[in-house]
């Protein structure tokens, strides 16, 4: 936004830089736009300094959400750094497990004679 409108993009985070846009702007009108020279690199290097988190949530944005995804951030940059650990073997199985209902032993035959 600022490389196409040099400070008029600080009318897009006004509350916190207001003085940015009425500064820039005066001084715009006030040297027939020479000042423009010297407000576009300014408002680019001012916008891309910032973080992403500070536009998403300006001015009224959700701090939970903001502070979660910091502690999400942390937790997987702690994860990636600690070591690697193999995963461990499955149990072995000591029963054999069936479908089937139990049934009763029968008892051996008899010789036929």
């Amino acid at each position: 936004m600022a490389v196409f409108l040099t400070f008029w993009t600080w009318a897009y985070t006004y509350k916190a830089d207001n003085w940015k846009f009425w500064l820039n702007g005066v001084l715009t009108v006030l040297s027939l736009g020479f000042w423009l020279l010297v407000a576009w690199p300014w408002a680019i290097i001012d916008a891309v300094r910032r973080p992403e988190e500070w536009y998403q949530s300006f001015p009224n944005g959700d701090m939970l959400q903001q502070r979660q995804g910091i502690q999400q951030a942390e937790n997987l940059q702690a994860a990636l750094q600690q070591p690697a650990q193999p995963p461990a073997a499955p149990a072995l199985a000591t029963e054999q497990v069936s479908d089937l209902p139990p049934t009763e032993p029968t008892p051996p035959e008899a010789p036929q004679a």
